[in-house]
Parts: structure tokens; C-alpha cells; sequence
């Protein structure tokens, strides 16, 4: 065996378990990464992450975990939390501030904006209206589902909801 050969063969012999190592602890890491990302909400495939966050956020917003006039939660805090990047987290923050929901401190931070869950309220019901009720009615029409069914249902649920 050549002197090349033979390093090929050492380097093999000590490349192999390093990698099946190194693979575990890769594989673990974005497991791990994934399942935080996951129990956070984040893993519409669909969606762009950064949309994906502002989504987060809203839901923050209407249960009213995140109160108006009060810091909201930083850049650098949000992205470690979700296992995201905080250029991604910027974006998300960006977007929320040009519709106003919250605004910027000099130097503190971000805040949420008095009228934040209105504003909310007002995008999410354009997206409700817009995608996921159209959404509806075609699966109402491809499965022959009326509105009096729905109805039927909706005041059901509502009744024993209350």
C-alpha cells in the first residue's frame, strides 16, 4: 500500500466516527431547533418565517399577553426563543411598525401601540376574508356542505362554548 493510500485509509478510519458524531449532534441541534420551533407555531410551510412571526405576535397581541403601551419582548429575546434569526425577527418587527401596531423607544426597545389590537383585529379579518373563507366555500361546495349547516353548527358550538 502507498504512503497515500495508507493516510486515505488512517483519515477514513478517523473521519468516519467523527462524522457519524458530529451527524448525531447536527441532526439533535435542528431536531431540537425544529421542535422549538414547532411548540411556538412556527411551521407553516406556506408562509415565509418572517410572516410566520408576525403571526406569533398577533396571537401576543389578542389574548392580551402583550399589553398596549408596554415594552414587547426584544429582537435578540424573540429570535432565541424561536430559534430563528434575528435579521428574520427584524423583519417581522418592521413590517409591525409600518402598520403601526408598534413603535420604537430610542435606546428601550419596541412598544405596543394603544390601538394595536384594533389593528390587528382589522388585518386579520382582511386575511380572514380574503383566504381562509374563500378556502371554506370551496371545501363547503366540493363536499356539498350548506350554510344552513354551518349555521346549524355555529350556533351549536357557540351554545356550548358559553
Amino acid at each position: 500500500m502507498s504512503a497515500g493510500t495508507q493516510a486515505i485509509v488512517t483519515f477514513c478510519n478517523y473521519a468516519a466516527p467523527i462524522s457519524v458524531l458530529l451527524g448525531s449532534w447536527v441532526s439533535s441541534y435542528f431536531l431540537l431547533k425544529r421542535k422549538t420551533t414547532v411548540a411556538y407555531g412556527l411551521q407553516d410551510q406556506t408562509k415565509p418565517i418572517y410572516q410566520q412571526i408576525v403571526d406569533f405576535c398577533f396571537s401576543k397581541i389578542l389574548t392580551r399577553e402583550w399589553q398596549a403601551e408596554e415594552r414587547v419582548v426584544s429582537v435578540r429575546e424573540l429570535s432565541t426563543q424561536l430559534a430563528v434569526n434575528s435579521r428574520t425577527v427584524l423583519k417581522a418587527y418592521e413590517y409591525l411598525q409600518a402598520e403601526g401596531i408598534i413603535y420604537p423607544e430610542r435606546g428601550m426597545g419596541f412598544y405596543l401601540s394603544k390601538d394595536a389590537v384594533k389593528k390587528v383585529m382589522r388585518i386579520q379579518k382582511k386575511e380572514f376574508f380574503e383566504n381562509q373563507l374563500a378556502d371554506m366555500f370551496r371545501s363547503m361546495e366540493l363536499l356539498g356542505i350548506s350554510i344552513e349547516e354551518i349555521t346549524e353548527r355555529y350556533n351549536k358550538l357557540k351554545k356550548d362554548g358559553s
